[in-house]
């Protein structure tokens, strides 16, 4: 199994003309593989875009803070050709273990594209 780290893109906000395009954000991800990305509490989402097989996820802390060992989440079922949004991510699913990014496991068959998309908010 692999670790991919998901870069965050930046989406600002709306305005009445303009819509962003997050297409490009998408990573192809390869099942089975642990996916890391950075987190902003409370403007972090996990975007995942299923293909032909369906699959799980798994966030997985690993540790808190004090090094205390944490058990996974229950697993998330996602189902072939749908599209998801995850999150907002709670900054205690950072691990120091990973460099304080959050990291979920994806099962082997699953088949799919995430993108992190970080939402400025609006004043």
């Amino acid at each position: 199994m692999a670790t991919q780290v998901l870069p965050a893109t930046l989406v600002p906000p709306a305005a009445t003309d303009v819509a962003t395009n997050v297409t490009s954000a998408l990573t192809s991800i390869t099942g089975g593989n642990t996916v890391q990305f950075p987190n902003i509490p409370g403007l972090t989402t996990l975007l995942i875009s299923v293909g032909a097989t369906g699959g799980t996820i798994q966030v997985n802390v690993g540790a808190t803070i004090f090094g205390q060992s944490f058990a996974p989440f229950t697993a998330i079922t996602l189902t072939a050709t749908t599209i998801y949004v995850a999150g907002l991510f709670h900054s205690a699913l950072e691990s120091s273990i990973t460099g304080n990014l959050v990291s979920l496991v994806t099962s082997g068959a699953l088949v799919s594209s995430m993108a992190v998309l970080q939402f400025q908010g609006v004043y």
